[in-house]
């Protein structure tokens, strides 16, 4: 039995509406990307080729949480003067490097960005290395501002 071609039209025209409207993170969760902004120590911006279409994203990273380098203040993001942010930065910018990296994506947050594990071009997972170095930091990977508010918490805990 031979299909028509206008079934065969339909059939196509139906895979491509069925590709094209499924979740890019299902069609390929494991791609090539260039950075094209870090943001912080844990998160960066990227353009990535998938498929023959380009695509551009933020990626989170995955394992670790680096001080923050900007905080909501009245309503506007300022840039914080932690040294612990600046220096999670400059790591990060340096261990991706200017080449393309390996990113693996598991899932996105409630911001739309997309959970990370990220390889570099020389094979060195950036999310272990990253993970290694915040957790040497005095506060464990904990930003000042959260260890000042927790500590401020626990000062006026009842009891105390």
């Amino acid at each position: 039995m031979t299909i028509p071609k206008t079934h065969s039209r339909l059939m196509k025209l139906f895979l491509l509406i069925v590709i094209l409207t499924v979740p890019l993170q299902a069609v390929a969760s494991d791609f090539e990307a260039r950075v094209t902004r870090v943001v912080d120590g844990d998160t960066f911006d990227f353009e990535a080729d998938i498929l023959n279409v380009v695509v551009k994203g933020t990626c989170r990273m995955l394992h670790y949480d680096a001080p923050e380098s900007y905080v909501m203040e009245g309503g506007q993001w300022r840039e914080t003067d932690d040294p612990d942010a600046q220096e999670a930065t400059e790591r990060l910018t340096t261990l991706l490097g200017k080449e393309s990296v390996l990113i693996k994506a598991e899932r996105t947050d409630k911001y739309g960005r997309w959970l990370c594990e990220v390889w570099n071009a020389h094979g060195t997972s950036v999310n272990d290395v990253m993970k290694t170095i915040v957790e040497k930091r005095p506060t464990g990977g904990m930003t000042l501002e959260k260890l000042r508010e927790l500590r401020g918490r626990h000062q006026k805990a009842p009891g105390n």
